[in-house]
């Protein structure tokens, strides 16, 4: 979408289920990259035979609807619209009539499947779903968007069992993301499994001892979270269950708090464990309930944290699709030094943030770091960048979902930090980084001299805790040392600082 635009057209509008006079819709939300996020959907409905028209059944500010008082017995067809604060975007309508008198519901692929398999080179696999709807659904299987019944070694069958594919041999042709796809009138659903070789007998039996956690700790392991709990936002009244996963021999002994006080057990609050899953259970959550949480486990080898936010809130009266007040900008680096990317978000309720490195979803190593503050920035900090690539920035509540992204760009020491016109840089009146400070590894006690070049720049401060200027204590002073070179001086290095 361009900035500022109409908002895009929904995909995908899905029966997911049909009574005698009534229908449960539900659709996929436009791409929101730009501009203003959706507001809210108008769905109506065409009467088939009787008149030309569409009428409002109503507006959803979420991506599904129930239409209720429908005539028994008929055909309808509906549409959906979508709007933001430009105005309404593109209608579109269910692509095939939807007939009362045949009760339908959307296909769910009821068996789980592991999202990677991985498998001993020239052995065979078998993949299996299970699949429920009404009528009963078609299931296609598709190999990296190929058809997976014209591979070489692969064949499809489907049985009272299910669904299933027969890898006869693991090898290159065969390896890659497998894709099931269940349909029929109400809608369709998928599901994607990767398949992976392993050439190493030994590598694949520790993987096989790897998926059994008993085969890790028959040794003194101390705890390691598998699955921390995650940041939640529950509306009052409602019920919450916050989940951890952690092992370690021998079993640790889990505790639970809120704002550093441990949480009691009550009339409405139960802790329980299911074999290395942690639990808690909130019933009837109040305003009081919400708070900044951890769990912490621990036993004779050691100790571990994970901390996490409960948001509370009384529902959908205030929500706001999340949106960009400053988005991500293209930026060019010297190799080997630290990247620094900066946007600001507004929304209510509570995002989730996922940051995406070329495509890959970012796993932070211990020398890098990401913040999101209560004033919305959100902060990803990289260590000594390699190589130019892509950068995308996603947040997503309740309502809706957004994105940004940039290009960085790494040029080698050699050449300019930036690409643009002399006469450009020579006229320009904002500071411009000609040399970055580098990183260091020092001895605690010692004292670091920290220097860069910058140039049109008459005031030069360092931040580590990215705080606004007024409350930060931590801020340190550059001195001009001689034409565009600062420098500044930290005494009695210590590991705080």
């Amino acid at each position: 979408l361009e900035k500022n635009g109409l908002a895009g057209a929904v995909t995908d509008i899905m029966i997911k289920e049909v009574g005698a006079s009534w229908v449960s819709l539900c659709w996929k939300k436009p791409s929101v990259s730009r501009g203003s996020p959706v507001i809210t959907y108008k769905v109506e409905t065409w009467l088939c035979g009787e008149g030309a028209f569409w009428v409002e059944l109503g507006r959803t500010p979420i991506p599904q609807f129930d239409a209720f008082n429908l005539k028994a017995n008929k055909c309808y067809h509906f549409r959906v619209t979508a709007r933001n604060k430009r105005g309404w975007g593109d209608a579109i309508m269910t692509t095939h009539k939807v007939d009362l008198s045949k009760p339908t519901q959307m296909p769910v692929i009821t068996s789980d499947l592991e999202s990677i398999i991985k498998a001993l080179k020239d052995s065979p696999v078998r993949l299996s779903v299970q699949v429920s709807g009404e009528p009963a659904p078609k299931v296609t299987w598709q190999k990296d968007s190929i058809d997976a019944t014209l591979i070489p070694g692969v064949t499809v069958i489907e049985d009272d069992m299910g669904s299933h594919v027969e890898i006869t041999t693991i090898n290159t042709e065969t390896t890659g993301k497998y894709t099931v796809t269940a349909a029929n009138l109400a809608g369709r659903t998928t599901k994607s499994v990767l398949v992976q070789s392993v050439e190493n007998i030994e590598v694949y039996d520790a993987y096989k001892k790897f998926k059994k956690w008993q085969g890790l700790v028959q040794s003194p392991l101390a705890p390691y979270m598998i699955n921390g709990p995650r940041d939640r936002r529950i509306q009052v009244g409602q019920s919450i269950q916050l989940t951890c996963r952690v092992v370690s021999n021998p079993w640790p002994v889990v505790k639970w708090f809120k704002e550093d006080e441990p949480i009691i057990p009550d009339d409405y609050t139960n802790i329980y464990n299911e074999t290395d899953f942690q639990h808690v259970q909130v019933d009837d959550v109040t305003i009081d309930h919400c708070g900044k949480y951890c769990v912490e486990a621990f036993n004779e080898h050691g100790s571990i944290r994970s901390h996490f936010t409960v948001i509370v809130d009384n529902g959908l009266d205030r929500y706001m699709p999340p949106f960009f007040t400053k988005e991500l900008k293209d930026t060019v680096i010297t190799q080997g030094c630290n990247l620094l990317l900066h946007c600001r978000v507004e929304s209510y309720p509570y995002i989730g943030v996922t940051w995406h490195q070329s495509g890959s979803k970012i796993r932070l190593k211990e020398s890098d770091f990401k913040l999101i503050d209560d004033d919305g920035n959100v902060v990803l900090v990289l260590f000594e960048i390699q190589r130019s690539q892509s950068f995308n920035c996603t947040i997503m509540n309740e309502i809706a979902e957004n994105s940004t992204a940039c290009q960085v760009v790494v040029n080698t020491p050699d050449q300019p930090l930036v690409q643009i016109d002399e006469d450009v840089i020579r006229h320009s009146m904002g500071p411009r980084f000609v040399s970055w400070p580098k990183n260091q590894e020092v001895v605690e006690g010692c004292t670091v001299t920290i220097e860069c070049s910058v140039e049109n720049c008459s005031t030069l401060i360092m931040s580590r805790d990215f705080l606004p200027k007024s409350i930060d204590g931590s801020i340190l002073k550059f001195s001009k040392v001689s034409g565009n070179t600062w420098s500044a001086t930290m005494s009695d290095i210590s590991t705080e600082s």
